[in-house]
């Protein structure tokens, strides 16, 4: 996977803590949970995506050994 993909899970991760801490702030409950939902499934991307590098790399330096 590429960085890239990662940093930007990241971030958008992040901003969504930010819009969840606005919509607490302004007594949203339904937004909140809204919010909660998407951090949760972009959480569980980002850990796909470093699961998915690892095996990548494990691949790559297995190949190298045998040429």
């Amino acid at each position: 996977m590429r960085q890239s993909t990662l940093n930007y899970l990241k971030k958008r991760y992040i901003e969504l803590e930010k819009e969840m801490a606005n919509a607490s702030l302004h007594d949203h409950d339904l937004t909140v949970a809204d919010l909660q939902y998407r951090k949760l499934i972009i959480a569980d991307e980002i850990e796909h995506h470093r699961r998915m590098v690892q095996r990548f790399r494990k691949l790559t330096n297995g190949a190298q050994r045998i040429h």
